[in-house]
């Protein structure tokens, strides 16, 4: 199965103490893009607990900080903002990062879980994306 239209990834970095690596987050881009044969031009923006409380704030009305935004634009593009820093209690924070961009990917190409069925869809398919990845489920608790 391939996309009939090429998908498009770009990463920026505003955090000077945070580094990452580009690798397994184009492969999960494209595991995801695989995966839903929906192809979307993706900005991803790590961002500081102080950005992402504006941004939160400014789109949502939420005056407080979050792990993750995801804003979708018309013609299959979007933005994903994650913060970094708001993220703990997790043993492998890299692996708490993909999964949260996967499941932003998700919600960009159409995907919600405001409902029971909704969610078993939405965290089944992304349990799946994960596998793929080698990232256990991160709905078994």
């Amino acid at each position: 199965q391939q996309l009939s239209v090429k998908s498009a990834l770009e990463v920026n970095n505003h955090l000077s103490d945070f580094t990452y690596d580009n690798l397994p987050i184009e492969t999960a881009f494209n595991q995801t893009m695989y995966a839903i044969n929906h192809p979307l031009d993706v900005t991803l923006t790590f961002v500081s607990i102080d950005e992402i409380f504006q941004l939160n704030n400014q789109l949502r009305m939420n005056p407080s900080p979050t792990d993750v935004i995801s804003l979708p634009h018309e013609h299959c593009m979007g933005d994903v903002f994650i913060c970094p820093p708001f993220i703990t209690g997790f043993d492998n924070i890299n692996n708490r990062i993909i999964h949260l961009f996967v499941h932003s990917l998700l919600h960009l190409a159409g995907y919600l879980h405001n409902t029971d069925e909704q969610f078993k869809k939405m965290s089944q398919l992304e349990i799946n994306i994960l596998a793929q990845l080698k990232i256990g489920d991160p709905y078994d608790k």
